[in-house]
């Protein structure tokens, strides 16, 4: 069981469970992809193989600039 601050800084109920909390003027969040996807930044240009699935990755030289 997860104490009333507990719940407040990890966004969860009292059971854990994770919930959605409102902006501070009580809206509600909107997520956004990555900066690469709306063309603010560049693409990953790696990719790294997790099993069941693949992300993108930054390479190294992608890092050092």
């Amino acid at each position: 069981v997860y104490t009333e601050e507990q719940q407040q800084r990890l966004g969860v109920d009292e059971e854990g469970n994770k919930v959605e909390q409102p902006n501070s003027d009580g809206s509600a969040k909107q997520v956004i992809g990555p900066a690469w996807t709306r063309g603010e930044i560049e693409k990953p240009a790696g990719e790294k193989n997790h099993g069941s699935y693949t992300t993108l990755v930054y390479t190294e030289e992608q890092q050092q600039r």
